[in-house]
């Protein structure tokens, strides 16, 4: 079930709505994040990892070659809660 806390709040490494319990990191609406951008113990996957997967995203989604999905990528990152002090 998901508490009022979590209702309609966003993925801190993403920014996927956290609409459900499903949605978020092995179900638990107190993470953060979504079940996309975790580990399978529900810890943050890498910035690395996740840069590569926003970039791919980016390529299918915006039809963009790798170097400008990779930029728009980064940028992106840098305005979401979990990434700001790495950027």
């Amino acid at each position: 079930m998901t508490t009022p806390a979590t209702f309609g709040s966003r993925c801190d490494s993403c920014g996927m709505p956290l609409a459900t319990v499903a949605d978020h990191a092995l179900g638990d609406p107190a993470s953060p994040y979504c079940r996309f951008c975790t580990k399978e113990d529900g810890t943050l996957q890498p910035r690395d990892e996740r840069l590569e997967r926003f970039t791919q995203w980016a390529m299918k989604q915006d039809g963009l070659d790798y170097d400008s999905a990779r930029a728009q990528a980064a940028a992106y990152m840098a305005t979401m809660p979990a990434w700001r002090a790495e950027s």
